[in-house]
């Protein structure tokens, strides 16, 4: 074989003038980095090339670095690699090398395939490359993945099967119908964090097939159906999807599962609060799941992305979204969230066709859409003949829908027992009840959670948090369709006409208040242009839409910025808008827009006027003003609001001055006016970098009825820096300081607030292969004095207020006998939340690397935030300041002094504090450290000592030390190569453990256990394609306490007495594509009761 590579080598190198293009081709070696996820096997793994360059390979997990031949074997012309030892799934390898690209396939055919299927085998040499062939042949799909089925058998609980698939799938089928998916039926069964601006769909699977006019999709999808201007249906689903075009006309159908319900929700900022901000659900309640993936967040209509070093993080699963420094936040910012959210009910199914269809100027569209809960498919809950009879009886109301949560599941298998009216908590399989909570808020519901106690205290009515009853969503149906037509003489006329009906029950198992349940939305819109000469192009627009009360959209059809435009709520009722304006447009020079719109409701009317004027021509100021007045009548205590904004911009060289003023009058109760004048100067440093400065004032004033003059409400300042600079890849980094103080006047109540958002981020790579430094250092700080109204009584006629006898309220009278004054409330209540982290990554030599990580968290209230600013330490982890806190120093250190020695040592130390449980303020402290020597004796023969020590101790300031656990262990081994492919190993441990519980067990002191653990294992390789692993471990855990009063924590990790443990696994590879493994694991604990489990598993690789 090594010749005959040679000789190919030697024939691609050589001159061939009948082939020029072929003979001065020239290679060079490429790099490549590759990364393997584990899938609990040993391999082979194959690699996305052959020819690997020997020696050039490096293979790392979890930044530590494998060595050859002794955690893995690389097969070089075949591209696979094997490791010795089992690659669990969450675990991933980063792999490196180099390789000859040769264009040289890893299988080659001496015969024709498809003339077996015309019976005629090709014996003889000739042309194998026939000039003709099947459209079939002239694809080209690559198919990777793997197949495995499971059979598996316990002792103690029988026969089990399980079977797993994971397929990437991308290529050309034929001429035009192309092929891509991941199928995979192995689900994450928690969100993942929303701190990136893209998410690792691990649990994403779909197939999808792609033609000239064609197109389907089995899998996961997004369904997005937008009509004229309306939105009609956005939603993640699993199911079917299919698209097809033909000669102006389109039609999609789509059969899904929906991943959650969908909502769309407005919320109004805090001053000074960038988060969390809490999510629900359009009944209020906080205890859902947001659906990974499936939110949608603008900031006052303008579309955000997530990520930390973007706009905003999203916690899935609390529900709660924060911004970064990058989107300040006020009492004025509109945010305007649609997600999908899973909750306890009935699991939904979506149908939905769409067909389009456009000629010429003219297009037209229809949809139908049915989004129904299907009443026989129940998630959460068990839907019992009495729960549907009691669902059936509620209508549409959906304040009663609470259902008891109890389930009767024996004695012993519960954790809680049912005393009188109430649950009371034995413990972990103690009791015969299983029991769900639900949080309903504070002093209304009958129980609490005890953080001592691991489970929930009944304490009594309306004094606790929680209920022992579950909402349950009533199962909907809705059919939704609609007509839009549209008219397009792409010159002077666009035209649009909506029309959609729904039909919406509330509750499909109950006939009662069923006679609402129709509406419909109509929408019309036209823009024509008036002229077009060289002075620009003059246009005028107009719209309108009507709803009946009835009418219930599948998703949001107001636009991201209806709020702050309008200054009301959107409503699922009866509303009407018509709208018109001109508008002006010269390219390049001016645009300028007028737009009157009226809002009729049953019990508002509003009026919205709007106004646009902005010139921007290149080398002059950019200038924009803008105008919105909106009036109100009808039932609201708002009456008016008027805003009036300008701002300059003019860039200069390197210079880039902006100015801006905006100001608002709003009529309420009472009048309020604010004002807000301030500038950004930019500069551009270099290329790529950039520095700004921001300064801003804003004025509030109430307007006076008694002195019919305006007065100083409050003011708010704030300042802004931002710098950035990525010149180069060695160095990157990032600044943002946002400084806002508001302070109200003494004759005002309010909360005077002080918020400063710092965000830094620094890469450094002064040396690729020698130093790596990041740092990321993130701090809020806040603080709020609350100042209140306070009256008090005077003689009557002397005051200037009075009290109403019947509500309690204080209303201005010049006779009165009440006067005002304003008072501070409390110390004021500043919080600084910090996180901050530095990781190092130093290789001073090729015998040593080292690896640094020093973290810190911090929420803290003193009042000495400079302190937190520098990172003065000694403030932080305070039982009295400290909200919650957890500093941690992680390192290793690998020193190779010779070829055959490994020296390492790695260490963590952790302390942490929560102030915020209830019942208790908990502190935290680990430590561990871990030496280990590595010393290759002979080519056969391998020995490792190793030392550990770890502590923990948990401690509470009420109830002072809670557990406290010291481990300090000892092990040698010894491994050795009888044969080339069977290696014997045995492993000692000899461990001492120290525990103390003096809250619940101090009577018993410390607890001591002698732990000693002998494991001897063979392995055996048979030509890289069987591994057989055999081994056994003998554990014995002594203690003088007598194991009846040991501590069910103490005696479920640290059984007393003899515990052996034997594991047999053989993994056989009948080629490149198949192989089996067998497992068999045996566990006898000193209880002498012995499990017995084993499992086969056949396994497809391709």
């Amino acid at each position: 074989m090594f010749i005959k590579l040679c000789i190919l080598l030697l024939i691609q190198t050589l001159p061939d003038t009948n082939h020029h293009t072929f003979a001065h081709k020239t290679f060079s070696l490429s790099r490549k980095k590759v990364i393997i996820q584990g899938e609990d096997r040993k391999g082979p793994y194959r690699l996305p090339d052959i020819f690997i360059i020997d020696n050039s390979i490096i293979v790392r997990k979890d930044s530590l670095v494998l060595k050859k031949d002794n955690d893995y074997f690389v097969n070089n012309k075949s591209g696979t690699i094997f490791f010795f030892n089992a690659l669990e799934k969450n675990n991933y390898v980063t792999i490196t090398y180099r390789f000859f690209p040769f264009p040289i396939q890893r299988d080659y055919k001496t015969r024709n395939i498809s003339s077996y299927l015309r019976e005629q085998p090709v014996t003889k040499h000739g042309d194998m490359h026939p000039k003709t062939s099947s459209e079939y042949e002239k694809g080209s799909i690559i198919i990777g993945g793997a197949k495995t089925f499971s059979i598996g058998v316990n002792s103690s609980q029988g026969f089990s099967f399980d079977q797993s698939l994971l397929v990437n799938i991308t290529g050309e089928i034929t001429k035009g119908l192309s092929i891509n998916g991941v199928l995979s039926d192995e689900n994450t069964p928690l969100e993942p964090e929303g701190t990136t601006e893209t998410l690792e769909e691990l649990d994403r699977i779909y197939v999808t097939i792609r033609g000239n006019d064609i197109s389907a999709t089995l899998g996961d999808y997004k369904l997005d159906y937008v009509a004229a201007k309306t939105p009609v249906l956005q939603r993640e689903l699993l199911g079917i999807p299919s698209n097809l075009r033909r000669a102006g006309s389109e039609m999609d159908v789509a059969f899904g599962i929906p991943r959650g319900k969908f909502h769309s929700l407005h919320l109004k900022g805090i001053e000074s609060t960038q988060g969390p901000y809490q999510l629900t659900s359009p009944e209020g309640e906080e205890d859902i799941v947001i659906v990974a993936g499936t939110e949608t967040v603008y900031l006052d209509g303008i579309l955000v992305k997530r990520g930390e070093k973007n706009d905003y993080t999203m916690d899935y699963n609390q529900a709660q979204i924060t911004f970064t420094p990058k989107r300040l936040i006020t009492d004025e910012t509109d945010i305007v969230v649609e997600f999908q959210y899973t909750r306890i009910g009935f699991r939904r199914n979506t149908y939905a066709t769409n067909v389009r269809y456009r000629k010429s100027h003219y297009s037209i569209g229809t949809f139908l859409v049915r989004d129904a809960d299907d009443v026989n498919q129940t998630e959460g809950f068990e839907l019992t003949n009495e729960k549907k009879e009691f669902l059936a009886n509620l209508g549409d109301d959906t304040t009663k829908n609470w259902m008891e949560s109890g389930v009767y599941v024996g004695d012993g298998k519960g954790d809680y027992s049912f005393t009188d009216s109430f649950y009371v908590f034995r413990g972990y399989r103690k009791g015969e009840w299983n029991v769900s909570f639900t949080y309903i808020g504070e002093d209304n519901g009958n129980y609490i959670y005890s953080d001592s106690l691991s489970g929930f205290l009944f304490v009594g009515q309306n004094t606790g948090n929680y209920v022992s009853k579950i909402h349950v969503s009533l199962p909907e149906k809705e059919d939704y369709g609609g007509i839009h037509i549209g008219y397009d003489d792409k010159k002077r006329v666009i035209m649009s006409g909506e029309f959609f009906g729904s039909q919406y029950d509330r509750n499909i198992l109950s006939p009662i208040n069923d006679d609402d349940n129709r509406g419909f939305f109509s929408k019309f819109n036209g823009d024509v242009k008036l002229f077009q000469s060289q002075l620009g192009s003059l246009n005028t627009f107009g719209g309108y839409s009507f709803r009946n009360k009835t009418f219930h959209p599948l998703s949001r059809i107001e636009k991201s910025n209806f709020e702050e435009r309008w200054n009301i709520e959107r409503t699922q009722g009866k509303e009407e808008i018509r709208n018109g304006g001109v508008s002006f447009r010269k390219e390049n020079l001016v645009h300028s827009r007028v737009n009157i719109s009226l809002l009729r409701r049953e019990q508002i009317h509003a009026n919205l006027k709007e106004g646009l004027f902005s010139v921007n021509r290149k080398n002059l100021p950019q200038i924009t003003f803008t105008s919105r007045s909106v009036s109100m009548k009808g039932d609201t205590t708002l009456k008016s609001v008027t805003r009036y904004g300008a701002s300059i911009t003019y860039g200069i060289w390197k210079l880039l001055p902006k100015a801006f003023v905006n100001q608002e009058l709003r009529k309420e109760s009472q009048k309020k006016k604010w004002r807000e004048g301030g500038g950004e100067l930019g500069f551009r440093l270099l290329s790529n970098s950039k520095f700004a400065f921001g300064y801003s004032k804003r004025f509030d004033d109430i307007f006076s009825t008694s002195d019919s003059i305006y007065e100083r409400e409050s003011h708010t300042i704030t300042k802004s820096i931002l710098f950035e600079i990525e010149e180069t890849r060695l160095f990157r980094s990032n600044l943002t300081v946002i400084s806002r103080v508001r302070k109200y006047t003494p004759q005002f109540p309010g909360a005077n607030s002080e918020l400063v958002l710092i965000e830094f981020f620094n890469h450094f790579i002064p040396s690729r292969r020698r130093l790596d430094i990041e740092t990321n250092y993130s701090v809020t700080g806040k603080n709020s004095i609350l100042f209140k109204e306070i009256y008090y009584e005077v003689e009557e006629g002397k005051g200037d207020f009075s009290k109403d006898s019947v509500s309690g309220d204080y209303f201005p009278d010049t006779l009165g006998n009440y006067k005002q004054r304003i008072e501070r409330v409390g110390e004021g209540n500043p919080v600084t939340a910090l996180q901050a982290y530095v990781r190092v990554r130093f290789v001073p030599a090729k015998f040593l690397k080292c690896n640094f990580t020093a973290g810190v968290s911090e929420e803290n209230t003193s009042t000495d935030k400079f302190s937190i600013y520098i990172l003065r330490l000694s403030r932080f982890l305070n039982d009295s300041l400290t909200e919650t806190g957890r500093q941690s120093l992680d390192g290793n250190f690998s020193v190779y002094p010779l070829k055959t020695t490994t020296v390492s040592y790695s260490f963590n130390f952790l302390k942490g504090v929560n102030n915020k449980l209830v019942t208790r303020s908990k502190r935290d402290y680990s430590d561990r450290q871990n030496y280990r020597i590595e010393q290759r004796l002979t080519k056969r023969t391998r020995v490792a000592f190793g030392y550990e020590k770890r502590r923990k101790t948990e401690k509470s300031i009420e109830q002072g030390t809670i557990r406290h656990e010291t481990k300090e262990s000892f092990s040698p081994e010894l491994s050795y190569f009888l044969l080339d492919n069977l290696e014997a190993k045995i492993k000692a441990t000899s461990c001492n453990i120290i525990i103390e519980e003096p809250l619940w067990y101090s009577h018993l002191g410390q607890i001591a256990i002698k732990s000693e653990t002998i494991t001897p294992s063979l392995n055996f390789t048979f030509v890289n394609s069987a591994v057989i692993d055999a081994s056994i471990t003998v554990i014995r855990n002594t203690t003088p306490i007598d194991e009846n009063d040991l501590p069910f924590d103490v005696s479920s990790f640290y059984p007393k007495g003899i515990t052996t443990d034997w594991k047999l696994r053989t993994t056989i590879s009948f080629s490149k594509v198949f192989s089996v493994n067998i497992s068999y694991n045996g566990l006898n604990r000193p209880d002498k009761k012995t499990i017995h489990s084993a499992n086969a598993e056949l396994r497809a690789d391709f």
